[in-house]
Parts: C-alpha cells; structure tokens; sequence
C-alpha cells in the first residue's frame, strides 16, 4: 500500500530526504517505521519509545489530523497523502 510522505524542510535537510518520499505502510506507526528503514534515526525524531507519536509532531492524512488520541494506528489508504508538521511556537510572553 503506498503514500506519498510530505516531509518537512527541516527533516529534509538533516536526512537528505526529498521533499516528497513515497513508502508502503498501512498505519501512521508504520509510515514511520518504513522512513525509519531508509533514514535511520527518524524513527525516534518522530515516535516516542511506546509507540505513540511524538506531541510536537503533527501528523495529517489527506486533511484529517492523523495524531490524535496521539496512538500511531490511524490507518492510511493506497495512494493518500500524509504530512509531518512540526510543532512551531513563539511569541513574546505578556
């Protein structure tokens, strides 16, 4: 089952990943492991040693926000399309 991946610039440049990359899995957790297999080390960028998804790492499949209750098991179908966005904060405090 392949999806196309949107990667953020930041991972891109540590990773030397395109912008684009495109793996077979069936589950958000899975996207992550299959990334994991090519550029070692994402894995842990994006999950958390139980296997949930990381707070400040945003996940979307197609326009649903893929994260929530923060599990890895959303499903994703043939030829979707998920996004990794990072968390961005800032501002000034009050």
């Amino acid at each position: 089952m392949s999806v196309r991946v949107h990667i953020p610039s930041a991972l891109q440049a540590l990773y030397r990943m395109q912008r684009i990359e495109e793996v077979e899995a069936h589950t958000v957790g899975e996207v992550a492991t299959m990334l994991n297999e090519r550029f070692p080390g994402i894995y842990d960028r994006l999950m958390e040693p139980d296997g949930s998804i990381r707070r400040y790492v945003n996940v979307f499949v197609e326009r649903e926000d893929g994260r929530w209750p923060g599990r890895a098991d959303t499903q994703v179908e043939n030829g979707k399309h998920v996004w990794i966005v990072p968390n961005i904060a800032g501002g000034a405090r009050p």
